[in-house]
């Protein structure tokens, strides 16, 4: 199985990649080429974004029925999870008679014959060692005080229970927490008015994480901040949110998410028997609970949510501005980190396929049980329109697009990038025996015309790179001896009474980000970007950045001397260096592809093959050298030349580093020699892939989510 989908690169943002899955388990992840999905993809879910399946650590019941009360149901709720994205989930067991928990033990231990749903991965026992003043629902009589507590009986439940819930400062706490950790079942704090000593001295023990912190929990105090402070401030200390309008008010989530940040908060529903049911009376264990807008208690108190996972990660993005990577670490990564869950969480290779596919506004399209589409949504999703915002279509993709547009030496091109794919590509000639004013009207009439062809794409900025010496936030081109340029403004010469932002910045620096966010780079911890065109520049880029250089001339390997002349390295390699030297010898005019196809036969093409092929490799040796990249990207027009540029440079390369280190491996560009246009698209900055969800009210009635 294959499938093709937005994923998130690891630096905040959305490339459009493939998932191969063999067996049930991601065997590669990787990006699309340029074109879209082609005949080795069984399914496309472009421009729709794949994130690994939600897991729910704390769900006490849901669709009219509550899992204390009957246990057996967590089997059909787990079937209608799917249409929430979630694949995976913790049955919560409240504070209850005995015969409840036996119960809930026999039950998750009775997996149906064919069950197809998300997929209880241990029992959450929630009491009853708990603190009576922040009981909450949990009936009062049914709470553990003494020396004993509940661990005796875990134990022998180990295979099944994967959660429970204490409060640190009750009698039992100390032993519970160091017998059940030693058994491999995770310890949250909750329920609790311990202090910040008392908690941190339970987390040090072995405790793990705080449940749904400052709810059910003392509150911070400048002089006590209690359990909800020692956990936010413990350095490996994971602690759950439920990140609905009643629980939690915007200024908690971002303290939370100030304080844990997006390594340590794990989102959970908190959900009961109402949660995706008619407003009604329900039960959460032997509470009653009456269900409108919130889930409350006969005294009014909150009792469960009815939070939904979707709502819960849009609420965090919308008060948070969380990332992609970051929505997907909340809802899936650390969650499964808790339960030290290896098989789910990340969609890399190993890990099973358990994959939830959701629009820009997080809401459910498919989900994926170990590769298969377990649910997938037939109906249309609407968004609804909000007085503040402009929402587009669940259809038109990724909010918004932007025109790129990459100048080089010979040519300019230019098209839409919408985040998913690249329309039509514009083509216009350049050089130094055009004039600045022709080549910039030329490229003003393309950005018209893409304009006026978008297809309905909400086409919100325009990025440009340029070769030459680039001074972008000023929006001039020093000088670009390619082009017989001095100082140009370009922004201004192609933006006048435009009604867009223009913004510029060096063409291979663009070329490298798009190879590095949407690219061959994405799953790499550092790449050293080689264009190869009329000229030859590079950029590394690792997790930490790029550096520019001092003069902002970082990477202009074209200058680095090769050969036993020390001709610059783009004097003998570019597309113009090989096209000229052919031309030289011969009077023949001939492209690179020509050249390359011909030197089998023709002995001049051959010699002049070979020789651009050995200063490339030697010009690659040294900026391996010098930065150690984990992937080389070979760009630029050369790059078209395909597996036959790989199959010369490639040996020529392991030979002159095998004195010092294996070769690192070198790819073609995934955007070919459009990359530059890709990454002007993405510098322009309007295509929000870091900000996916329209800013206002959230999606869908207070019911969803509340």
């Amino acid at each position: 199985m294959r499938l093709a989908a937005m994923l998130p690169n690891g630096r905040g943002g959305l490339y459009r990649g493939r998932i191969t899955v063999v067996s049930g388990r991601i065997v590669d992840v990787g990006p699309l080429p340029d074109g879209g999905p082609d005949d080795q993809t069984d399914v496309d879910f472009t421009p729709h974004v794949a994130l690994p399946g939600f897991i729910d650590l704390q769900l006490n019941g849901a669709f009219g029925h509550d899992i204390t009360t009957d246990p057996s149901k967590m089997w059909p709720i787990g079937e209608r999870l799917l249409s929430h994205g979630v694949t995976a989930f913790l049955p919560t067991v409240v504070t209850s008679p005995p015969q409840q928990r036996q119960a809930a033990y026999a039950a998750i231990r009775s997996r149906p014959a064919g069950y197809r749903g998300a997929m209880p991965l241990g029992l959450h026992i929630e009491g009853p060692e708990l603190a009576p003043d922040y009981a909450g629902v949990h009936p009062r009589t049914e709470l553990v005080s003494g020396p004993e507590g509940l661990s005796a009986e875990l134990l022998r439940q180990a295979d099944v229970v994967a959660l429970m819930t204490v409060a640190p400062e009750v009698q039992s706490a100390s032993t519970s927490i160091k017998q059940l950790v030693e058994a491999g079942i995770a310890v949250s704090l909750g329920h609790t008015a311990a202090t910040a000593a008392q908690a941190s001295a339970a987390l040090d023990a072995g405790a793990s994480a705080l449940t749904h912190v400052f709810n059910g929990m003392g509150p911070l105090h400048h002089r006590e901040v209690g359990a909800a402070g020692a956990g936010l401030l413990h350095p490996h200390a994971y602690v759950s949110l439920i990140a609905d309008d009643h629980h939690l008010s915007e200024e908690a989530i971002q303290i939370a998410w100030r304080l844990a940040g997006p390594g340590r908060i794990c989102l959970v529903t908190d959900a009961m028997a109402g949660m995706d049911a008619p407003a009604g009376t329900y039960r959460i264990g032997s509470e009653i609970v009456e269900c409108g807008e919130a889930a409350r208690s006969r005294n009014g108190s909150l009792a469960g949510s009815l939070l939904t996972m979707p709502r819960a990660v849009r609420q965090v993005q919308r008060v948070t501005g969380a990332t992609w990577d970051e929505m997907a670490a909340i809802s899936s990564t650390n969650p499964a980190a808790l339960l030290h869950d290896a098989d789910r969480g990340r969609l890399v290779p190993g890990r099973r396929a358990d994959i939830a596919i959701v629009n820009p506004q997080l809401q459910p399209v498919a989900t994926m049980l170990e590769g298969r589409i377990a649910y997938r949504r037939t109906e249309r999703i609407s968004v609804p329109q909000s007085p503040s915002t402009n929402r587009k279509r669940e259809s038109e993709a990724l909010a918004s697009a932007a025109i790129g547009i990459d100048i080089g030496g010979t040519a300019f091109k230019a098209a839409v990038f919408d985040g998913a794919k690249l329309g039509r590509v514009l083509r216009g000639s350049t050089g130094p025996d055009k004039p600045v004013a022709a080549v910039l009207a030329s490229i003003r009439e393309a950005i018209d015309e893409l304009m006026r062809t978008a297809d309905g794409a909400d086409v919100r900025g325009v990025g440009i790179g340029c070769t030459g010496i680039v001074d972008g936030p000023s929006g001039v081109v020093i000088e670009a001896t390619n082009l017989g340029w001095r100082d140009v403004n370009v922004p201004a010469g192609v933006g006048r009474d435009l009604g867009l932002p223009v913004v510029l910045d060096h063409d291979v620096y663009l070329g490298a980000r798009a190879e590095w966010e949407t690219g061959r780079g994405v799953c790499a911890a550092s790449m050293l970007y080689v264009s190869v065109g009329t000229g030859v520049a590079s950029r590394h880029f690792t997790l930490a950045g790029t550096e520019r250089g001092s003069s902002q001339l970082a990477g202009e390997m074209g200058f680095v001397p090769v050969g036993s002349d020390n001709r610059p390295l783009e004097q003998v390699a570019s597309g113009r260096a090989i096209s000229d030297a052919y031309r030289r010898e011969t009077g023949r005019a001939l492209s690179v592809a020509q050249i390359m196809a011909a030197s089998s036969e023709d002995p001049v093409a051959a010699r002049v093959w070979s020789t651009a092929m050995d200063a490339l490799a030697h010009g690659l040796a040294t900026g391996v050298c010098l930065s150690d990249p984990e992937i080389v990207v070979l760009g630029g027009g050369l790059s078209k030349a395909g597996r036959e540029l790989l199959e010369a440079v490639g040996p020529r390369l392991e030979a002159l580093l095998a004195p010092l280190r294996q070769s690192p491996p070198i790819a073609l560009a995934a955007h070919a020699d459009l990359s530059g246009v890709v990454g002007a698209a993405l510098h322009a900055g309007l295509w929000t892939h870091r900000s996916p969800l329209p800013q206002g009210p959230l999606n869908g009635s207070p019911r969803e989510g509340s």
